[in-house]
């Protein structure tokens, strides 16, 4: 008989699964420990710069540019918006490149939005998609995001794996994809802070 049941673990996984479902991917989500492992999905990415601010009510918000603004267009952009460029604390918020894709997440068997903007994520990200085989076919490839330590110590890891997405599973992420593309899954919604899961009108 084993230590804890069969039904303890599966519940404690499908319960894990369920509340790691949402749409977005974030490394800065991710706890001390944890490995994420995915397949880039679609046929595009999304850099862009992105700062984020306080809004009158005291609320997080993200400004994104598809172009690296300048100082001006930074505080017109903010004062057409509402937003004051500081952090709960009252410190100003700095501006920081970002990337954005959609993936194939193998934990959770669904499409999501990985967005990343720490430095070292991005440096790496470059280095393995400047290799042509990734990038002409970076569907290919799984990437394996590793997080460790907390605070200032944090790490994070990406590691480039062979892809899994072969037979079922191949067809699995296809179809899903497929699904994503009718709904109109539409990663430029970012910029103007739409849903990047809806069609633009």
């Amino acid at each position: 008989m084993p230590f804890v049941s069969d039904r303890f673990v599966t519940a404690v996984k499908e319960k894990k699964s369920s509340t790691s479902g949402d749409l977005y991917l974030n490394p800065g989500s991710l706890s001390d420990g944890d490995t994420v492992r995915f397949s880039p999905v679609g046929d595009a990415s999304l850099d862009f710069y992105e700062i984020w601010g306080r809004t009158s009510e005291g609320k997080p918000k993200s400004l994104r540019f598809s172009e690296e603004p300048n100082t001006k267009e930074l505080d017109d952009r903010a004062a057409d918006e509402g937003v004051s460029l500081i952090d709960q604390k009252g410190q100003a918020t700095r501006l920081k490149q970002a990337l954005a894709f959609w993936i194939w997440d193998y934990a959770t068997e669904k499409v999501r939005l990985f967005q990343a903007s720490q430095v070292s994520i991005l440096d790496t990200l470059a280095a393995l998609f400047s290799d042509e085989d990734v990038a002409n076919d970076p569907g290919a490839w799984d990437f394996e995001l590793n997080r460790t330590g907390t605070g200032m110590d944090t790490r994070y890891t990406v590691v480039l794996k062979p892809g899994k997405r072969k037979g079922a599973v191949a067809s699995q992420v296809k179809g899903a994809w497929e699904e994503c593309v009718e709904e109109g899954y539409n990663l430029e919604a970012l910029l103007t802070g739409g849903d990047p899961t809806k069609a633009p009108f």
